[in-house]
């Protein structure tokens, strides 16, 4: 199984949704986090959302892990990184959590990540996972 790492392309993404959806399926966060029910689409408003991240954020560079003994070359591992120059732009404003989520427990958990890494970081140069 060789493994080839490429830029992540707007098509890809709905191979990126189903793989995250399969690989926090069990986690036990998943359920306090995201409890659902979901509305229909709810999977196709995720990659609406993450395509608006590759597409509007030029600090964005998403990456994918390609099984090459694969015909079909679809991704099976994915990532987002930014990379801040400049330095990250401090926490954002309160993120927008859709329906099926725990809005608290999100802001808990999320949130407290952000502050973290606004905390460590401060304002120097760095590639990191800010979502």
């Amino acid at each position: 199984m060789p493994l080839a790492v490429h830029p992540c392309l707007p098509s890809d993404l709905p191979q990126a949704v189903q793989v995250e959806h399969a690989a926090f399926a069990t986690d036990p966060f998943t359920p306090i986090l995201f409890p659902g029910p979901f509305p229909p689409g709810a999977l196709e408003f995720r990659v609406q959302e993450m395509a608006a991240q590759l597409i509007d954020d030029p600090t964005a560079r998403w990456l994918m892990v390609v099984d090459t003994d694969q015909d079909d070359k679809k991704g099976i591992a994915f990532a987002k990184w930014n990379l801040y120059v400049e330095g990250p732009p401090g926490m954002k404003t309160r993120r927008q959590f859709g329906e099926g989520c725990n809005v608290e427990a999100c802001e808990m958990v999320f949130g407290g990540l952000a502050k973290q890494r606004d905390r460590v970081l401060g304002e120097r140069r760095c590639l990191c996972e800010l979502s």
